[in-house]
């Protein structure tokens, strides 16, 4: 299961087309920090697209 903030929001899809990386999924929330970033103010997530799309229907 991935994990992201409460509310994620600006996604931005990285397609990896003639850059030699995988696809991404990125992700900030603006919400409270969470124990993982306690001084963070606004979280950013990447995920790996094959990731993502492996958990779909999960």
């Amino acid at each position: 299961m991935l994990q992201s903030s409460v509310g994620p929001e600006d996604f931005y899809l990285a397609h990896g087309r003639g850059d030699g990386f995988a696809p991404q999924l990125y992700s900030l929330g603006e919400h409270a920090p969470t124990t993982a970033c306690p001084a963070c103010k606004r979280e950013m997530y990447s995920y790996n697209m094959s990731e993502v799309i492996g958990d779909f229907g999960s």
